[in-house]
């Protein structure tokens, strides 16, 4: 019987049997028969079938090295001569030995010694793709939910964009791999992406205030409305006779345009705020000395507006103003606070006479509620509270403070950054109090684009919009205000053309950060709903849900539904990527 090795796919098999006009036929080591018309070596004859696993065994990658360090070429019946050894079981142990070992280059019989650089080159490349192919394999295992070894290294380079490259390098070669990540469920409610801890720092740019000539407005009885937690108070409220004050906070006075922080501030766009913390768009220093704080003395861009007795409006004016908050109300106590001051009967027809305007004019009422999400020790914290009468008079006298300001520019021919949208609202307005308003007046939302060109906010239902009333917050309103400063003639206006290369840096560096915020949010939402496995929903159409205890839309049902009908559901699965939720109901 001949011993011969031939190969199948990548790799070499041993066979025993015998030539017949030139074609082998035998039987291979896993027992299989063989017909080969080309074998790749002929070990030569043997008298008793050999054990195969003793033949791979009989010669090491060790004694192939001991003979490379000879310095020389050779063949195959050499080198066995020179290990003591020339049987056929031999000679295969080595032919194999040969064809994974970077010592030798096989041609044939003959074995071409490869020099040190090279065999250390092939050693280097073998480890790499053996540790590939063992990383390859913890990630497979990581992607079906698995916690493997190399789960910590992953989430490093999650976390963090970096971390070892040869698990750098394996995750790049798999096609949308983070998805599949954050699907796999194996990502901890303290772990944050790299894109969006890329984002959580502090402005530290230097900064220099701007000088103005300020109107006294102290004495006003002056109060703030906001929510409990809020710590940039932006905005406050006067009543004087029949003068109606809303302050706005002026944070050039800290800050002024061109300043290493104020360019820092354009570029960010906006305050990161997660619900593990915020990260301010200015340096802490001018956040705290811009904000409308109780007690002390504050620079404003303020609007006076003259009523007449039955609160309509008789004319308004912009103005720079010290002004004094004396009370820091929240919406839950602010409606008894201002009976108490005399003032809540005048705040509610101001209101109202403001909210029926922009009704007749086809404005769209949106009854926002506040989805408050929080990270605190370990523990994810969800509250969703409903509007209020206070919340609905702030929002309307904001409203009507940015399309005044809106206005204030467009007749003067100064550009701004507009909040333009020109379709109209097509569809049944749903009721405050309907279980599915939120979903409803959502799909009543229309596009709005912002423009240097002045047009009308059809939802709104005013002729002009721009954002003012968020300095300390939003860099748009910032470039605004600039410019109601220039129109008041405290500094030049910005061209148009520099607005409006600042007006995309400014969104830009916004959406980033709303879509940080918006992303990091709706994954504590997904993993508070998988963590509590039974939900509550309401059927906004046959397959899809609203989840009122998180304002979440993305649910959608195995089963066809009821619309209106709430329902109880167990969580069937959650994805991640896509910030989407399957649910079973219990019905």
């Amino acid at each position: 019987m001949k011993l011969v090795i031939y190969s199948k796919g990548n790799r070499l098999y041993l066979a025993l049997g015998e030539f017949e006009k030139g074609v082998f036929l035998g039987e291979d080591e896993l027992g299989r028969p063989v017909k080969l018309k080309r074998v790749d070596f002929l070990c030569g004859d043997v008298k008793v079938k050999p054990d195969f696993n003793t033949i791979r065994e009989l010669v090491k990658e060790d004694d192939i090295r001991q003979v490379w360090e000879l310095g020389e070429d050779l063949d195959i019946k050499t080198l066995c001569e020179i290990l003591g050894n020339d049987s056929p079981e031999f000679k295969a142990s080595v032919y194999l030995v040969l064809n994974s070992t970077p010592y030798f280059k096989l041609e044939g019989e003959i074995l071409r010694r490869r020099d040190e650089n090279q065999v250390k080159s092939i050693i280097e490349a073998e480890k790499a793709k053996d540790r590939e192919e063992e990383i390859l394999k913890g990630i497979e295992n990581i992607l079906k939910g698995m916690k493997t070894e190399i789960l910590e290294e992953v989430l490093n380079i999650y976390n963090y964009g970096s971390g070892d490259r040869d698990v750098e390098r394996v995750i790049k070669k798999i096609p949308d791999f983070w998805n599949k990540f954050l699907d796999a469920g194996l990502v901890g409610i303290t772990d944050i992406s790299f894109e969006i801890r890329a984002l959580m720092n502090d402005n530290t740019g230097d900064c220099i205030g701007m000088d103005f000539h300020y109107e006294d407005l102290t004495h006003l009885d002056t109060f703030s409305v906001d929510d409990e937690d809020t710590e940039d108070i932006d905005d406050a409220i006067s009543i004087c006779g029949n003068k109606l004050y809303i302050h706005i906070a002026l944070p050039y006075a800290f800050c002024r345009r061109g300043c290493e922080a104020d360019r820092e501030a354009l570029n960010r766009g906006a305050t990161l705020y997660l619900p593990d913390g915020k990260w301010h768009m200015y340096p802490k220093e001018v956040v705290k000395n811009s904000s409308l704080l109780p007690g002390y003395e504050r620079p404003t861009l303020t609007m006076e507006v003259d009523f007449d007795k039955n609160f309509g409006i008789k004319g308004y004016r912009f103005k720079v103003a010290k002004v004094i908050n004396k009370r820091r109300l929240s919406y839950k106590n602010a409606e008894e606070t201002l009976k108490s001051m005399g003032i809540w009967e005048d705040l509610m027809r101001i209101s109202g006479y403001l909210r029926d305007l922009r009704v007749k004019r086809g404005g769209v009422v949106i009854d926002n509620h506040f989805l408050k999400v929080l990270l605190r020790d370990g523990e994810i914290l969800i509250s969703v509270e409903p509007p209020n009468d206070a919340s609905r008079i702030i929002t309307e006298l904001m409203i009507f403070y940015n399309s005044k300001a809106g206005e204030f520019l467009a007749n003067r021919g100064i550009p701004a950054i507009f909040r333009v949208q020109n379709e109209p609202v097509e569809g049944e307005i749903p009721e405050p109090n309907d279980p599915l308003y939120y979903p409803k007046i959502k799909s009543l939302s229309k596009p709005i684009t912002s423009s240097t060109k002045p047009g009308p906010h059809l939802t709104t239902g005013v002729d002009y919009y721009t954002r003012v009333t968020s300095p300390i917050r939003r860099y748009s309103d910032v470039l605004n205000q600039h410019q109601i400063l220039a129109a008041l003639g405290y500094i030049e206006p910005l061209k148009e053309e520099v607005l409006a290369e600042e007006m995309q840096r400014a969104l830009s560096g916004e959406y980033k950060r709303h879509n940080a915020q918006r992303n990091r949010t709706n994954f504590l939402i997904l993993h508070k709903i998988l963590l509590d496995g039974l939900v509550e929903g309401i059927a906004y159409n046959e397959t899809y849900v609203f989840l009122p205890e998180y304002l979440f839309l993305n649910a959608k049902s195995t089963k066809r539904l009821e619309v209106g009908k709430r329902y109880k559901f167990r969580v069937k699965r959650v994805f991640f990527s896509s910030q989407k939720v399957i649910l079973s109901p219990l019905e």
